[in-house]
Order: structure tokens, then C-alpha cells, then sequence
């Protein structure tokens, strides 16, 4: 498995976070050219979006986004550049009461490095301890804490899908 630190793979749907939140983006990375650099991105707040491009050219992932208008069957390109922070997995809006396929991974999931015979290892374990995946990254420790990020900021399903393995689907009273 070739890993990659964005949470959002190109393809993916997504939304964008709150108004209110794009400002405070923008006004946090004000010195930042590359970030935020367009007029007005606030009015793109709570759309769904569709990655067009990850990278890290930045301190952290960057995405260019394109906005996906259902009722006209077409998307857009959305203006400037994202990052991370600005964009929230649309399944995370779910109700995690009725739907467990809204539930935070990070609530679910942890990565720890480990170095198996001079390779390093990275392994995700379930909320009881179980492996339920693992992959080889030279550089282990970069690699769990990416991956720990990346539980922060999917829903459990997506997760899953995103490293490729059947999660546990834990029941919600126990």
C-alpha cells in the first residue's frame, strides 16, 4: 500500500466547513499566498464538494475542490486553494445515534508505529485492542500520526474504505 497523508483522496466527496470557520482559515493563513488567496470563499461554506487535486506543498494538505450541484448534474471548479481544516466528511453530518456510519474513526480506531526487523510497521488497532490493518512505511511514525489525523477527520466507514479493510461494526451499547 502506498500511503499518502491526505485525508481526502482525489475522487472523494466532501463538504466544506462552516462560514464562520473559513474565515478564521483565512485569516490564520492571511500570510499565505498560495492559501485562501481568493476573494469571497466563505460563500462556498456547507457545499458539497468533490477533491480535484490533494498535495502538501504547504505546512499540512492543501486540495483543489470542485463543487458538485446535484439538481443541475454538473460540477464546478471552486476557486483557490483549501486545506484540510476547511473540509469536513459529508457522512459526519450523519445522526450517529440512528446511523453508526457516522461515527468519528478516531472514536474506533488507532494507529501505532512499530519497527518490524528494520522496516518500519504501522499498525491500526480496533477500540479493543484488535489489528485490523497494517502497512509497511519507511518513515512509521510520520505515517501512525497521519493516520491518527486522518481518524480525526473521517467518519468510520470512510475510513475503512480509505485503508482497505472490513472495520468491526461495534454494537452501541456496549
Amino acid at each position: 500500500m502506498t500511503f499518502h497523508p491526505a485525508a481526502f483522496r482525489v475522487h472523494e466527496y466532501a463538504k466544506l466547513a462552516s462560514a464562520e470557520t473559513i474565515r478564521m482559515l483565512q485569516a490564520l493563513y492571511a500570510e499565505n499566498e498560495l492559501l485562501y488567496g481568493e476573494p469571497a470563499m466563505d460563500q462556498h461554506a456547507g457545499k458539497l464538494v468533490r477533491v480535484v487535486q490533494n498535495a502538501w506543498p504547504i505546512p499540512g494538505v492543501a486540495y483543489r475542490l470542485e463543487e458538485v450541484l446535484l439538481e443541475e448534474k454538473r460540477r464546478t471548479l471552486i476557486p483557490g486553494i483549501w486545506s484540510e481544516e476547511a473540509i469536513v466528511d459529508h457522512a459526519l453530518s450523519i445522526d450517529t445515534e440512528s446511523e453508526p456510519f457516522g461515527q468519528l474513526a478516531a472514536d474506533l480506531y488507532t494507529a501505532t508505529a512499530d519497527n518490524d526487523e528494520g522496516v518500519g510497521m504501522v499498525s491500526i488497532h480496533d477500540h479493543a485492542g484488535r489489528l485490523v490493518c497494517c502497512f509497511r512505511n519507511n518513515d512509521a511514525k510520520f505515517a501512525a500520526d497521519a493516520v491518527n489525523r486522518i481518524a480525526g477527520l473521517r467518519c468510520r466507514i470512510g475510513f475503512e474504505m480509505y485503508f482497505g479493510f472490513d472495520g468491526y461494526y461495534p454494537d452501541h451499547n456496549s
